[in-house]
């Protein structure tokens, strides 16, 4: 959605966020701590570096191409249950394994709701073949 409205750092943010929350849920990272810092007992220091995102490694990074594709499938089956359905279909560009079940089935689901029958029983053709 953000890339659509061109604010590709606000894209970067929330699917890192969404990404960061996943390996948490799937115990790839610890839990946040959530313990108080003491700020009054700590010396503060202040450094100002420029940071360039771009090269930078950060914790997102480190979910596999599978959990990846199950993050985005799920959020284009929520999609899909709201009946958002050309956001689901730009989604579709984000899965990297096209033979899956879930992208099939999904694929031919938005299809279908597009009015565009004969496409949506390519993947059907594919899944049934398999």
């Amino acid at each position: 959605m953000y890339e659509k409205l061109g604010e590709t750092g606000l894209q970067r943010k929330h699917l890192a966020i969404a990404k960061v929350r996943r390996m948490r849920d799937l115990n790839l990272l610890p839990p946040k701590n959530m313990l108080p810092k003491h700020f009054r007992t700590t010396q503060m220091e202040m450094k100002l570096e420029i940071i360039d995102f771009k090269q930078v490694n950060t914790k997102d990074q480190q979910l596999s191409a599978d959990n990846a594709d199950n993050l985005y499938l799920e959020f284009i089956d929520l999609l899909l249950e709201n009946c958002i359905f050309n956001l689901a279909d730009s989604m579709l560009q984000y899965v990297t394994n096209h033979k899956t079940e879930r992208y099939l089935i999904a694929l031919s689901k938005i299809r279908a709701h597009q009015g565009r029958y004969l496409e949506a029983v390519e993947p059907l053709d594919k899944l049934l073949s398999q």
